[in-house]
């Protein structure tokens, strides 16, 4: 690994001495993928970080997946957690809107559309109540910065809503203390989606100063306003009187999967983060911006380029920028994580990360992440690895700690064995195990496939790919049992990887469906039906 790593790091000061750091966030564009079918979403996030802070426009349909679709010109509120690329809705969660007043509760509320502002770690919008709204984010830690109108009442209100999209099973929010006796909103919500039991923790800070939290109300099951007191148009400060209108809110929400400590333990973590201003207050949100910028720019940098147009670097730019959006991490700042046994484990080594769409992604993203991201490489490999403890299978799509079981294949096999293949540092004898463990499972026809060396279209839909995708990840264990000396299992699992050939119609030279042993008579390879993924 020490070597791997090595050479990694030479290649990537040669990529970027060589390019003279060509590849700028400024060629970022999240709206990028947010119309049509792209299913992104311009939120604002830290590279692999747990917060995706942003606009939710869309809450139903396919090409609501995101949450966000870029022809929407209203929307339901600011939610913490997006998912990007994905065929199938989820997250959208702790979702907060700004308001007028009390009584401003209407579902949606419009936007102005040209207002629209999205860089790397940053998102902003005029709402067409006249609210300007902007959001930045850290790992752990989403930041929201709002300008006020005028009331009569120097209040400020918002909404909570912990039962947006998903099904709520659980939730709350109550007004609690921190260690200095300053007051935030505690809040938690359980909920059932594509994930069946998704747990969130969130801890709200407000981080204006001359501000306070002034009142909590739940007026629906799961729905809150928040009360902020403002102060007068001008405010004393130890030294002079300051101008501090219009009233700018801001306000931090740190995120946990684990418990409410945990998410007060992230805030507190962000926090203890940021300088102490030579004279007076250090602003949050710009200095969380700028960070967060720097730290997209060091991912940037791990694959520098040299030539190519403004608009071409602008695509690469962007690529990048969706590849190193995900996986999630999921582990505290403590080092705890909720396990795919809903258990709290502790990692104090390796962070722990989710949504592992690993159909979607073996090919080419976990290649690249092994190229640029060597360390997160490993801890996401440690993380498939604790996954198999845990349940006795590897991830096939897992999601905030569940296993939707979506797509086909068990890919996390080949993400493991490429590594291994790569010289890093994987525990091949723990691999192998887990490799074999999940080869070996009753799920998805695998009983059939083992049985009778490939899947027929009676067995399984889908069966074409099925058997091509499991004959693959079986050729990858039976490289793996070769590499730790194994070489009766590699014979076995090189034997079940031939199952490909069943399928090999010799007519057409194609991967054709069988029925009942036979080829499928009907047959058109320009065809889009249940036999191929």
């Amino acid at each position: 690994m020490q070597k791997t790593l090595a050479t990694l790091v030479v290649l990537s000061a040669f990529a970027f001495s060589s390019s003279a750091q060509e590849i700028r966030t400024s060629h970022i564009d999240p709206f990028i993928g947010t119309g049509g079918h792209g299913h992104t979403h311009p939120s604002a996030t830290a590279p692999f970080g747990m917060v995706q802070l942003g606009p939710d426009t869309r809450k139903e349909g396919w090409d609501g997946c995101s949450g966000y679709h870029y022809t929407d010109s209203t929307l339901y509120g600011f939610s913490h957690t997006h998912l990007s690329g994905t065929g199938v809705s989820d997250y959208s969660d702790i979702l907060i809107r700004p308001l007028t007043g009390p009584e401003d509760l209407a579902e949606t509320v419009g936007f102005l559309k040209a207002s629209e502002k999205a860089e790397a770690g940053y998102y902003s919008v005029f709402l067409q109540n006249g609210i300007e709204c902007s959001f930045t984010a850290s790992e752990r830690v989403g930041i929201h910065s709002y300008v006020m109108p005028d009331r009569a009442d120097y209040r400020a209100y918002f909404l909570l809503d912990l039962t947006y999209r998903d099904r709520t099973l659980k939730q709350g929010a109550t007004v609690a203390r921190d260690a200095q006796g300053l007051p935030y909103v505690a809040i938690h919500r359980i909920s059932e989606g594509w994930a069946r039991q998704q747990s969130v923790y969130a801890s709200l800070h407000l981080e204006s100063p001359f501000m306070r939290i002034s009142g909590l109300t739940e007026f629906e099951e799961g729905r809150y306003i928040l009360e902020i007191d403002l102060p007068r148009p001008k405010a004393m400060t130890s030294s002079k009187e300051v101008e501090i209108y219009p009233p700018h809110v801001q306000l931090s929400v740190a995120l946990s999967g684990v418990d409410p400590e945990g998410a007060e333990g992230n805030y507190q973590s962000w926090r203890s983060g940021l300088p102490v201003a030579n004279k007076g207050w250090t602003n949050p949100f710009t200095w969380t911006r700028a960070q967060t910028q720097e730290a997209w720019q060091a991912e940037l940098d791990r694959a520098q380029v040299s030539g190519g147009t403004e608009a071409q670097k602008r695509i690469y730019a962007t690529a990048l920028y969706h590849a190193f959006s995900v996986p999630n991490l999921w582990s505290d700042a403590d080092g705890r994580y909720r396990g795919m046994d809903n258990a709290i484990h502790q990692d104090p080594e390796h962070p722990h990360y989710t949504v592992f769409s690993l159909w979607d992604t073996y090919r080419t993203a976990h290649p690249l992440y092994l190229l640029t991201q060597p360390e997160r490489a490993m801890d996401f490999i440690e993380t498939m690895l604790d996954h198999y403890d845990q349940t006795g299978r590897l991830p096939v799509w897992e999601l905030a700690a569940n296993e939707t079981n979506c797509m086909i294949g068990y890919h996390s096999v080949s993400v493991i064995a490429d590594a291994i293949a790569k010289g890093f540092p994987v525990d091949v004898d723990r691999a192998l195990t887990a490799m074999i463990g999940t080869a070996e499972s009753d799920v998805f026809g695998l009983p059939t496939y083992r049985e009778q060396g490939y899947l027929s279209i009676q067995d399984e839909s889908e069966s074409v790919s099925k058997t091509l995708e499991y004959a693959y990840d079986d050729a990858c264990i039976a490289w793996t049992a070769a590499k730790a000396g194994k070489d009766s299992i590699a014979d076995h699992f090189w034997q079940r990887s031939q199952a490909w050939i069943s399928l090999l119609d010799p007519e057409t030279g194609l991967a054709r469906p069988r029925d009942n042993g036979t080829f499928l008579k009907r047959y058109e390879p320009r065809e889009v039906n249940n036999n191929f993924t």
